[in-house]
């Protein structure tokens, strides 16, 4: 069975009742049951209706349609009415398809003709088609014995029926009849009904509700009212007058009111009981009924309702104040008091929604073939028809087949209606209401809202959708719905209206097209009242529609968006601070944070309002317009009030009143659960319940009762500090958080981050604009669209923890991983204590120990520091991890340094789960760090060293997938040596927090691709955010001027180890002049234009990866700036670098230069120069020979440099002078000025940009090069001799041998009275200079100390190397070192060494030599010193070594040299020396005389090692180690007589191999001569030549002992003899040359 819903109309002018039984004289009565009774129906268009549902009482009835009047007359029997003097006339008319404007006429017969008595018409008379009218009619003229009636339907279609039945014609009596909103009830009713106003409704308690109704006399004579009654006076009242008139005539009407006043709550009912003369009806009854509700509530507890209450949460506040107050702000929320949302829910058919009292006139399509009835006409089949709805989560489904009653529902639907959902996002299968419109427009829905807030806005919004679509058949000219929505009060007065306008099609596919809102904000004065959906369009083609989610919302202002509304907040800008205290009673709320129930509370006036604060001036400390209860920085001081209150709790001794403001935007966090206040938000009669606004971080009263749940208890304190339960750091009277000098004397602005706002110095925000009124001014607030400044920073900071209960966290991170790297920069609080968790994960984590010790743990194994760190100093702690699978070490960094390390053997790191953290324990209330944090990086990699270093005092960022320096502007490398640099990759960098940029509580994670907003790392609790202090670099200041050590030149010198003993690590900005006598590491070093860096005290400057030198360096004494293999010299730098050299002051001698520096410039490095732009305390004279005095000049004619040219071609030397360019690594000879002789110094100021890096010099092969030291360190020759060679054994670029030009003599310009010699060095080590005039091996010409080249070159140094094949002389970082000039290790070869070693210098950069050195002196006829060296090393052989052999080179008249494949050596190397060994010997004299070959020195040589000189020719051995050998040689060379070896059992000197010694025999070139010096006299028999082949050429028998004999010689040829002496002693024999 189909349920039937009765439409009742608003605009009926008459109404039906139920079956009239007449109880007058009646004249004629028909039912139609038996057929027409006698009536005559006139054609086609008329006649009797036999289907029940046109039928008002039984199953029949008569019809008329069309107009046209031929066919359609239903026309009654003849009556004789003569006899009576009025009659009436009543009937029952039913309509069905009748347009608006048509209807019908009755007409009547006098007897000789017909009229019309009235037409009736569709929207005057009648409302509605489908619907039972009773029509009374009265005619008391033209009464005939031959009297008729007749209807005639003036419809002008075939369709349009007007049915007729329950015909009465009667003698003219009183007819009571009885409306409510103009639907009438029948006599004894009994079931009240809202439509009829018979049932009221429900109101809440003291709302007056009234109902009128109307008596109606449908009778032809007067109807009489003599009394009105009511059976409960209680509840029911009648208003006065009872009634207009108590003599109603025929047709008239009177009225009277019932007023609902109850005593009590529940449902009252009561019978309404009308006296009078009506026959039948003279005792005319009806039921009615009401429903009283309390539906508010005492939100505060004082007693007072909160309609009536003016302050519903005694804060002293008024509502209406805080309501004005919050709806002033633009970003203020609502929160709401009534929420009623219809969204007809989900799933299938079902009728409308009664949860608020929502009722329909349509009626209802089940989807079934039921029955008709007189008001549904169309239930006999399942299609959505006219005047039907349906609650239904789909119209059609578009597939063309008729579905009906499931997929569609409608036969039409597909090609008609909307295929789409509902509207209500989310749901599935979610329903909607759909109408298809009535012929007759009206209402169709209806509900009832109770319990709003009378004057306080309310917001109605629905959905609609016309169901026809833009594809529809015909839809050009179908019909659009026109929703007119009205709000009346319980006493049907309109309050407001909205009005849709024609709804446009749907469209499927877009449901955003299809569906339209309305919406209306409108305010009443009720707390109750009825909505009313009108469709102003008639039905027919179109007019279908849809409706879904109608919501009706009261909603309260909400400052801080908690859900409480500021009317019933205590706290209502979630600041901790309550609003009593804040507008300035806190002294009234004992603490509490509510005046309810408080000491004082007094309410005269039944109000609900505190008598004490009404009419109080609420507190707006710093005029922003903005309440201090609503004002997040009540002083504009950039401080939030919630972190100035400083109020603490009883209740927790660690509670602090910021500490409920998580995530820093002036606003509290968290939750608020003690929801003991009473509400039915959604008017369903359970109640639902909301807290007291004050946050439970802030809360310490939070019981389940209302009782033992609002407001707050022993918030703050009372006495010295404090104020209305806040504190009052300096006692003034003035809380804190509205102090804007806290402590007495500086502002609070000076200690923030937002100093710079107060440029007027006055302690306020210099602004005063607040667009959204949240107090924050917009010069610091950070975002004007919501409440609160969320925290919005970025720069450069850093991030402190309190030790008590800040932390920061995200979920896990390092979860099983291979490797890994933890870091972080650390500044110690001095009042840290215990053991705190740094940074990590359960699994990895530093620790700062109890001991101010550092510990790290990983995987089980625990490794620590040994020495405490220092309080209040930027520290910076690392561990690295690398499982067994890889390298299988655990290390400890502090501030670079390795401190400890282990072994792993446990494989990658256990999984975890635990939250990466930063702070704390990770997931614990435990082992919070207290003190300063900063750059905070996670690796999947176990970093080296390397990488460590260059990274420390640097941010990164991302370089194309490559981690590059933010201050260093290159790429992270792990630089193992040139040949294996391995980049980092930013993807091994899993987490990075600069601690910079924070938006909201997320700290920004530079690994993400953007800044971290609403995901990510959380702080919590933190309330101290600082300009970062941590060494990121150190910077000194641009004043500063001094002493490193003195911590004031240091920006953050006082929290830096910087001025003591600062990293290796260092990167270092220097901005003034600041001065250091101690050595000095850098990674970075960059010096900013007008900067000065003093390097004192010999000392060394490191640095290993960049500099940058925009201002100046001055390496005094012997300080050197040495940049190892990976350090760079950016090529904008455009400072110099100064370094002083000393150098011969004699005029007349030669130096061999290099430059450390080059031309100056901002564009390049290593530049090709002049010397004038290098020498800055010298001229150079272009015309003459020698320099000058004073002022200093040089003779630029003696700048020469030999480079790339033929060895011993003196020709080619290349004149420079001061005008000729020489590149970086190229040497160049120079003169002294003539201050001083060959042994005074002449000190040299150079400067220029310095050489760094690679420098390439082309050579060829056989060719000689003077080059250079190039840059302001030391060189280790060693390191510059093997890269100048493939291999030791192979052939180099170079001969691997370095030659030092020693200008020892001559006092002249002219080339042959030179006097010099090259000083050597090879692998095998070095040798001096041939010297003259001395036969000390520690004494060189003039009687200084001899200049053995050592290990390392100094700066400025020219030397000659020897292309041994083409190729490239090759300079780099990895040949430079720390080593001053001490005389042995390193030392400028010049005329003196004035260098003093200082102490311990020398070992800054040797390591000593322990490999054995034989020192072989050679002591000339012509006074001049060579000393040969031989050095032992696995490395060389006896025969030739590349690098280990130096060539001899020099020309000196004298001159011994080792000999290896025929070849003269200065020095060799071999690999072993035994009993076995041989090393030939070789020297030439230009004279004849006695010569000498000693031992100068010998280094690391056992004991009993013997070295012995074997004079071949003499067949003779000295033991070198007691004595030198003498011997006296003829003038000439000799290659083969001499040899140095080592064994014990070869023939020694006997005494007559001596005497034979005293004999000298040579061939003596410039005479001819044979000569024989025989100094002792001895006897000689004889005198032979001989040739090389054995036969004599001449034989002297001579037996003499003369001391000197000469013998011609002439005629020989020349070539090669050997003279044989024969003497008393034996036979001397001698090889000798003739040239």
């Amino acid at each position: 069975m189909k349920n039937i819903s009765v439409r009742y109309s608003l605009m009926l002018l008459l109404f039906s009742t139920a079956s009239f039984t007449a109880i007058s004289q009646t004249i004629a009565s028909y039912d139609f049951e038996s057929g027409l009774q006698s009536w005559t129906d006139g054609g086609s268009d008329s006649g009797l209706n036999t289907n029940s549902i046109y039928a008002s009482n039984g199953s029949r009835s008569i019809y008329s349609k069309d107009n046209d009047t031929s066919q359609n007359y239903t026309t009654s029997p003849t009556l004789d009415l003569s006899t009576y003097s009025s009659v009436d006339f009543s009937f029952s008319f039913i309509g069905h398809g009748i347009d608006s404007g048509e209807g019908f006429s009755l007409q009547y017969f006098n007897g000789s003709n017909w009229s019309t008595i009235k037409t009736y018409i569709l929207g005057i008379d009648f409302s509605s088609n489908n619907y039972i009218y009773t029509f009374y009619q009265t005619i008391n003229s033209g009464l005939a014995s031959n009297s008729q009636f007749r209807f005639s339907s003036t419809a002008n279609s075939n369709g349009e029926y007007s049915y007729f039945d329950d015909i009465l014609i009667k003698v003219s009596a009183p007819e009571i009849d009885v409306t409510g909103n103009g639907i009438s009830f029948s006599n004894g009713d009994v079931t009240p009904a809202i439509s009829d106003y018979t049932a009221f409704g429900t109101s809440n308690s003291g709302i007056l509700v009234t109902r009128t109704y109307t008596i109606n006399n449908k009778g032809g004579s007067n109807l009489t009212i003599s009394n009105i009654t009511l059976s409960n006076t209680t509840d029911f009242s009648i208003v006065a007058p009872f009634y207009s008139s108590p003599v109603v005539p025929s047709t008239g009407s009177t009225t009277f009111t019932v007023q609902f006043t109850p005593a009590t709550l529940g449902t009252k009912t009561c019978t309404v009981t009308i006296t009078n003369n009506d026959s039948d009806e003279s005792t005319f009854q009806f039921d009615i009924d009401a429903r009283s509700e309390q539906n508010f509530f005492d939100s505060d507890g004082d007693g007072i309702l909160d309609n009536v209450d003016i302050d519903d949460d005694n804060d002293g506040i008024p509502d209406s104040d805080e309501e004005s107050s919050c709806s002033a702000s633009s970003i203020s929320s609502t929160t709401n008091y009534k929420f009623l949302n219809e969204t007809f829910g989900e799933g299938n058919r079902t009728t409308i929604n009664t949860t608020y009292d929502a009722i329909t006139t349509y009626c209802y399509e089940d989807g079934t073939n039921g029955t008709n009835t007189t008001t549904c006409p169309s239930l006999n089949n399942d299609d959505l028809s006219d005047g039907e709805y349906v609650v239904y989560y789909k119209a059609g489904d578009g597939d063309g087949t008729d579905d009906t009653p499931n997929a569609e529902v409608a036969s039409w639907a597909d090609n008609y209606w909307y295929t789409g959902e509902d509207h209500t996002p989310g749901d599935t299968n979610g329903r909607m209401a759909m109408f298809n419109a009535s012929y007759d427009p009206g209402t169709f829905y209806t509900a009832t809202i109770v319990g709003a807030l009378p004057n306080v806005p309310v917001t109605y919004s629905f959905w609609v959708l016309n169901l026809d679509t833009t594809t529809a058949p015909g839809i050009a000219t179908r019909l659009r719905p026109d929703i007119l929505v009205e709000f009346r009060d319980v006493n049907n007065n309109i309050l407001a209206s909205i009005t849709t306008g024609d709804i446009p099609p749907s469209v499927n596919g877009d449901a955003a097209a299809s569906w339209h809102q309305f919406t209306a904000n409108l305010t009443f004065n009720v707390s109750e009242f009825y909505v009313y959906f009108i469709n102003n369009e008639v039905g027919g083609a179109g007019n279908d529609l849809a409706i879904d989610d109608i919501v009706i919302s009261q909603t309260l202002c909400d400052t801080d968006s908690d859900g409480v509304a500021d009317v019933f907040d205590l706290d209502s800008d979630n600041d901790g601070i309550p609003d009593v205290v804040e507008i300035g009673l806190g002294n009234y709320s004992d603490g509490n944070a509510t005046l309810t129930n408080s000491g004082s509370w007094v309410d005269a006036n039944n109000n609900g309002m505190h008598d004490l604060s009404e009419g109080y001036s609420l507190l707006d400390s710093d005029s922003d317009g903005t309440p201090n209860y609503l004002d997040l920085d009540s002083d504009n001081d950039t401080i939030f009030d919630v972190d100035e209150s400083g109020a603490t709790n009883s209740s927790s001794a660690t509670y602090q009143n910021g500490d409920g403001d998580i995530t820093g935007d002036g606003v509290g966090d968290g939750t608020d659960t003690d929801a003991v206040r009473e509400t039915d938000i959604n008017s369903d009669g359970v109640s639902e319940y909301f807290t007291d606004g004050i946050l439970d971080l802030y809360d310490f009263f939070e019981g389940g009762t209302f009782a033992t749940g609002y407001g707050n208890s022993n918030q703050g304190a009372t006495g010295t500090g404090w104020e209305n339960y806040v504190v009052d750091t300096d006692n003034d009277n003035i809380p804190d958080y509205i102090d804007v000098t806290s402590d007495g004397s500086t502002f609070d602005i000076s200690h923030t981050l937002y100093a710079s706002l107060d440029a007027n110095n006055d302690g306020l925000i210099d602004d005063t604009n607040d667009a959204e009124g949240d107090g924050i001014i917009d010069l610091f607030d950070t975002d004007d669209a919501i409440f609160g400044s969320p925290r919005d920073l970025d720069r450069k900071l850093q991030l402190y923890f309190d030790g008590r209960n800040d932390y920061a966290a995200e979920s896990s991170v390092i979860n099983g991983w291979d490797e890994a790297t933890i870091m972080s920069w650390i500044r110690i609080d001095p009042s840290a204590s215990g053991n705190q968790i740094i940074v990590g994960q359960d699994e990895f984590y530093l620790q700062l120990n109890t001991d101010k010790t550092i510990t790290s743990y990983a995987d089980g194994y625990t490794i620590s520091s040994s020495s405490s760190l220092l309080t209040n100093q930027w520290i910076h702690v690392a561990a690295t991890y690398s499982c067994d699978c890889i390298d299988g070490v655990f290390k400890l960094y502090v501030n670079g340094s390795e401190v400890a390390s282990t072994g792993t053997s446990s494989g990658t790191l256990n999984a975890d789960t635990s939250s990466f953290t930063m702070g704390r324990k990770p997931d614990t209330d435990s082992n919070y760090f207290h003190g300063y944090i900063d750059e905070v990086r996670i690796f999947n990699k176990a970093l080296s060293e390397n990488e460590l270093h260059k990274m420390i005092h640097q941010e990164i960022e991302n370089n194309a997938g490559i981690a590059r320096g933010t201050i260093i502007p290159l790429d992270i490398t792990d630089f193992v040596d040139t040949s294996n640099i391995t980049p980092l990759n930013w993807s091994s960098l899993q987490r990075y927090y600069r601690l910079d940029t924070y938006k909201d509580n997320i700290i920004d994670d530079l690994t993400t691709a953007s800044i971290d907003v609403s995901t990510g790392a959380r702080i919590y609790n933190s309330k101290i955010i600082e300009g970062q202090t941590a060494p990121l670099p150190y910077v000194t200041t641009s004043s500063c001027n001094g002493d490193w050590t003195n911590s004031s030149n240091w920006e953050q010198g006082n929290i830096w180890d910087i001025s003591s003993t600062a990293p290796d690590c260092a990167i270092i900005q220097i901005k003034g002049n600041i001065q250091t006598s101690t050595d000095r590491s850098t990674v970075g070093l960059i010096l900013d234009s007008g900067s000065k860096l003093e390097i004192n005290g010999d000392s060394g400057l490191f640095n290993s990866w960049y500099l940058k030198l925009d201002g100046d360096i001055d390496l005094e004494g012997e300080s050197q700036l040495i940049q190892t293999d990976d350090s760079i010299l950016d090529a904008t730098s455009s400072g110099t670098l100064e370094r002083d050299q000393q150098g011969t002051a004699d005029t007349f001698t030669y130096n061999y230069w290099s430059s450390p520096v080059g031309l100056a410039n901002s564009s390049s490095n290593n530049n090709s120069y002049k010397l004038p732009d290098i020498f800055t305390n010298v001229n150079f004279l272009t015309s003459g020979y020698n320099g000058a005095a004073s002022p200093i000049g040089i003779a630029d004619y003696w700048i020469w440099k030999f480079s790339n040219q033929q060895s011993d071609n003196y020709s080619k030397w290349q004149h420079v002078r001061s005008t000729g360019t020489l590149l970086a690594g190229e040497g160049f000879t120079m003169k002294g000025p003539g201050t001083g002789t060959i042994s005074t110094p002449q000190n040299y100021v150079l400067n220029g940009k310095p050489n760094n890096g690679d420098i390439n010099l082309s050579i060829s092969s056989g060719n000689d090069y003077l080059v250079g030291n190039p840059y302001p360190s030391a060189i280790d020759a060693v390191q510059f001799i093997l890269d100048n060679g493939p291999t030791i054994a192979g052939t180099g670029s170079t001969t691997g041998t370095l030659y030092f030009w020693e200008h020892w003599g001559g006092g002249s310009h002219i080339l042959r009275e030179y006097q010099g010699g090259y000083a050597t060095y090879s692998l095998s080590g070095g040798v001096p200079a041939a010297s003259k005039g001395t036969n000390d091996p520690d004494v060189a010409t003039g009687g200084i100390p001899t200049k053995t080249p050592g290990r390392y070159i100094p700066v400025a140094q020219g030397f000659f190397v020897t292309a041994e094949a083409a190729g490239t002389i090759k300079f780099n970082n990895g040949q430079r070192v720390f080593q001053i000039e001490d005389g042995s290790n390193s030392l400028f070869v010049k005329s003196s060494n004035t260098k003093k070693s200082k102490a311990n210098s020398s070992n800054k950069s040797n390591t000593g030599d322990t490999r054995m050195k034989l020192r072989i002196g050679f002591n000339s006829i012509n006074e001049i010193h060579r000393q040969l060296l031989i050095t032992v090393d696995e490395n060389a052989s006896a025969n030739y070594d590349w690098g280990y052999d130096s060539k001899y080179i020099d020309t000196q008249i004298d001159d011994m040299y080792w000999l290896i494949n025929n070849e003269k050596f200065t020095i060799q190397g071999i690999d072993d020396i035994n009993d076995q060994t041989i090393i030939p010997l070789g020297l030439h004299t230009k004279k004849d005389g006695f010569n000498s070959i000693i031992i100068d020195k010998l280094e690391n040589t056992p004991d009993n090692l013997e070295i012995y000189l074997h004079d071949k020719e003499l067949d003779m051995y000295q033991n070198l180690k007691q004595d030198n050998y003498k011997t006296y040689l003829a003038a000439g060379e000799y290659l083969n007589r001499f040899e140095i070896t080592f064994s014990k059992a070869q023939k020694t000197l006997g005494v007559n191999d001596i005497n034979i010694n005293q004999i000298e025999v040579y061939f003596s070139n410039e005479e001819n001569r044979i000569v024989i010096n025989n100094p002792a006299s001895k006897r000689i028999e004889s005198v032979e030549m001989l040739n090389i082949l054995g036969q004599s050429l001449f034989k002297f028998q001579t037996s003499t002992n003369n001391k000197h004999l000469k013998y011609n010689a002439s005629q020989i040829k020349t070539g090669n003899y050997v003279l044989k002496i024969q003497t008393e002693y034996g036979t001397i024999s001698k090889k000798v040359l003739i040239k």
